[in-house]
């Protein structure tokens, strides 16, 4: 909850680091988003090739093209979540400027932390946790498609 006895602009600006943090987290959300589909479509490219020149079984190559062209539901869940983030940083955003021009409270304000706990626990893929946290992804320790 709020600490209601330090000064509105202190709060907002507790509030605002939170936001931030929030934003670092989508922003290496994103460009893990975009590494792994130029991933999965230089290998759905390889799969295509591998098939036009059939120099392996169909069938084993039609199974795993089909493999590979589930990037699109991964790709989808991850911008999910940074939909998800991103409404977050927008009620935030508004509640800071609610307070600032008198129109809201501090009890809307969910400050530092909470907001990136929030967005933590919707996440469905181990990639996205990675991400969180600021590690790099290993590409050879995660499926490339995670049931749940």
């Amino acid at each position: 909850m709020p600490d209601h006895d330090e000064p509105d602009a202190v709060a907002a600006s507790r509030s605002l680091h939170g936001v931030v943090e929030v934003m670092e987290i989508l922003q290496r959300q994103m460009a893990d988003i975009v590494d792994q589909t130029e991933q999965a479509v230089f290998s759905l490219k390889v799969r295509i090739d591998d098939l036009a020149e059939a120099t392996a079984p169909r069938d084993d190559l039609i199974g795993a093209l089909y493999a590979e062209l589930q990037f699109q539901d991964v790709t989808r869940q991850g911008l999910d979540g940074v939909g998800r983030g991103l409404d977050l940083l927008t009620s935030e955003l508004r509640a800071v400027a609610g307070l600032l021009t008198g129109e809201g409270s501090r009890d809307d304000l969910v400050h530092e932390g909470r907001t990136a706990n929030e967005l933590a626990a919707g996440y469905v893929m181990n990639r996205q946790r990675t991400a969180h946290l600021g590690r790099a992804a290993d590409a050879d320790a995660a499926p490339p498609i995670e049931l749940f």
